[in-house]
């Protein structure tokens, strides 16, 4: 595994962990909408006809609609420009579809810096969640949890 894949990866995860457990409802419904897409992708990234891969496209596009539906309905910047960050995603699927001597390789890195400025934009939220000192909702669900069992 290469340097950028092991950070990628960090990167993904401390993303999906900070999502879930310090974020508010927005932060989490990114953050699940994100690991879903993320499976479904790891399912579907060796199908490909005449090396492009409809389906991962077709899954970018599905989590790029649903970040744009969460920004137009939540009062949250970094919806707003993690949403830019994922159009950049797709102008990059769109670059291989235009650009016939494009590598594979070339375009999933290219798809990868973006994906990392969507994971920083969900972490900066998560930061501008906890500066304004508005309460995540884990450790909300976690003491109803411990009061209803007491």
């Amino acid at each position: 595994m290469s340097i950028y894949h092991s950070v990628f990866l960090a990167l993904s995860l401390t993303a999906l962990a900070l999502g879930w457990s310090l974020g508010g409802h927005v932060e989490r419904r990114a953050t699940v909408a994100y690991l879903l897409a993320m499976l479904a992708s790891l399912m579907v990234q060796n199908v490909e006809t005449d090396r492009i891969r409809w389906l991962l496209i077709l899954i970018d596009l599905f989590f790029v609609v649903f970040i744009f539906r969460l920004a137009l309905t939540h009062d949250r910047w970094w919806l707003l420009t993690a949403c830019a960050a994922l159009l950049l995603v797709m102008f990059a699927h769109a670059a291989l579809l235009i650009d016939t001597t494009m590598s594979a390789r070339t375009n999933a890195a290219t798809r990868w810096i973006f994906e990392s400025m969507f994971h920083l934009c969900l972490i900066a939220g998560i930061g501008e969640r906890w500066l304004a000192r508005e309460p995540a909702v884990l450790p909300q669900q976690l003491s109803r949890l411990r009061s209803s069992r007491a």
